[in-house]
C-alpha cells in the first residue's frame, strides 16, 4: 500500500464516487483529509482505516 498523497479525484475513484460526492464527504468530515493551502490530500491508509472504523 502506497503512502503517497492522493488528490481528490484519485480519492473519489477509490470510493467509486464522483468528485462532488467526495467534496461533500470532506465538508461533512466523513473522511480524513489534509489541506495544503487550497489543495486537499488524502492517504489511502487513512481512508481504509476510516472505512473499517464504521
Amino acid at each position: 500500500m502506497s503512502d503517497e498523497p492522493m488528490t481528490i479525484k484519485e480519492a473519489a475513484e477509490f470510493f467509486k464516487v464522483d468528485v462532488q460526492a467526495m467534496y461533500k464527504r470532506v465538508q461533512r468530515k466523513m473522511v480524513q483529509f489534509h489541506k495544503d493551502g487550497r489543495r486537499l490530500y488524502f492517504f489511502k491508509k487513512e481512508l481504509i482505516a476510516g472505512l473499517k472504523a464504521k
